[in-house]
């Protein structure tokens, strides 16, 4: 398939190396010098250094034979005006970044899909959802939907005296009837593994357990972790994502939340944007300020800069004062590797979860939804099923999936079922799907 893509920051950049190692023919169109020379060193992708809104830029890129543009750029503009030409030129997928929600509004007065645009991404309001999902559940380390919410998909650390310490799956599965649930993953010692029936829990396991809403608080249970709610919250950074989430927290009522800009200005700006939230001037690495604002009362703290190493330097100091949950945003993909090394509770990546937003477009077959799960480099993928003559009607045993996948859920009819090697999948039925990253390739080939 062959992708244009503009912007080559955070999020483009990432883009640029999953698609390519897909095998996709892509094309970079990025303003600043130094990013084209990092990408076209790194990347097997061709380059072209102007701007995105550039026609005889787009013609450089060969959008006449473009299958799909991709406007990722730091400007909505120029993300605007690059997906109306490529309409123009006939791309048949036209995919934006928006950061300013009045262009994507309900009452915007020139509704993007007039414009031509299929998909417009929101990386901040994406992180922020995550964030507010992470709050909700304080035990998990990841927080997936599916099927409108219906599945869920938790990372959850197995305690020292959790009940499934040391129980097989296959005898977790006969403890706990009542729970619908599916273990599609653990992650032990730098190690990911798809585990089967005889496989054992071990304390420290990573587990990732796909499962219906209301079981949830059952699974967390079954690791060892009480369900405790998280009322005091205290922000770091009052960016788009930091104020996203102040708003949305307002909306649901009951939490205390306080803010901490180091800009006076924009302090005083956010303090009139928010109600309820108390909004600090500050220094959010100053430990005599943290302490006099209540941060050892705190049930979460947020580290919510543009700048990676203080939020990661914030978020310790937090853990250090004994705050039970810290979630930290990180730009750059090489920390996250290292988070639970150096002792960060979770950690919110931007172009993690873009990625999946924009991956479903990509992707051949009838994909519903693809999330990308950080702490494993693996994805989850939602696939609508068709009457596919081999795949619906046949057990799941026999049908010989590859190494490295599993059917965590089936929505037959609304209702969420966790499969057996005797169940079978039916068309018009949605499987939710977990594959690590060498299996993706021929998990696409059996559902396309």
């Amino acid at each position: 398939m062959r992708i244009i893509l503009i912007g080559a920051g955070e999020v483009g950049s990432y883009l640029a190396e999953v698609l390519s190692q897909e095998g996709h023919d892509v094309t970079v169109i990025e303003e600043d010098h130094e990013n084209c020379q990092r990408i076209a060193n790194l990347l097997d992708v061709l380059v072209i250094e102007g701007s995105g809104a550039s026609s005889e830029n787009l013609m450089r890129a060969g959008v006449k034979d473009t299958d799909i543009i991709i406007a990722v750029s730091a400007v909505d503009e120029i993300n605007i005006v690059a997906c109306m030409m490529a309409r123009e030129f006939g791309v048949a997928t036209k995919i934006a970044r928006i950061r300013n929600l009045e262009y994507s509004s309900e009452g915007a007065v020139l509704p993007l899909e007039k414009i031509g645009i299929d998909l417009v991404i929101h990386p901040e309001l994406e992180a922020a959802r995550e964030i507010l999902r992470l709050i909700k559940y304080s035990q998990a380390t990841d927080v997936l939907e599916f099927a409108g919410g219906a599945v869920q998909m938790v990372g959850v650390k197995v305690t020292d005296d959790a009940p499934i310490k040391g129980m097989t799956m296959r005898e977790t599965a006969a403890t706990f009837p009542k729970l619908t649930f599916r273990t599609v993953a653990i992650k032990r010692n730098k190690k990911s593994l798809i585990p089967r029936g005889e496989d054992k829990f071990e304390a420290g396991d990573l587990v990732y357990v796909i499962s219906t809403k209301e079981c949830i608080p059952g699974v967390f249970s079954m690791a060892g972790r009480a369900e405790k709610e998280s009322k005091n919250v205290m922000i770091l950074g009052g960016g788009k994502i930091g104020r996203m989430v102040a708003q949305e927290l307002e909306k649901e009522g009951g939490y205390l939340v306080k803010l901490i800009e180091s800009n006076q200005e924009k302090s005083q700006l956010i303090a009139g944007m928010l109600k309820d939230t108390m909004v600090i001037h500050g220094d959010g690495l100053d430990v005599d300020l943290l302490a006099q604002e209540g941060i050892v009362d705190m049930d979460v703290y947020i580290a919510l800069t543009d700048d990676d190493e203080s939020n990661i330097v914030s978020s310790l100091m937090a853990s250090h004062l004994r705050v039970p949950r810290t979630i930290t945003l990180i730009s750059k993909g090489e920390y996250l590797p290292i988070i639970n090394t150096i002792g960060l509770d979770v950690a919110v990546n931007k172009r993690i979860i873009t990625a999946g937003v924009i991956l479903k477009y990509v992707r051949p077959g009838r994909i519903a939804s693809i999330a990308r799960v950080k702490g494993i480099n693996a994805e989850i993928i939602e696939f609508d099923l068709t009457e596919k003559k081999g795949l619906v009607n046949v057990p799941l045993k026999d049908l010989h999936f590859p190494q490295g996948m599993i059917v965590g859920a089936i929505l037959h009819n609304g209702v969420v079922a966790v499969p057996t090697g005797d169940d079978r999948m039916r068309g018009g039925d949605r499987a939710i799907v977990f594959a690590l990253p060498e299996a993706v390739k021929k998990v696409e080939k059996i559902f396309q």
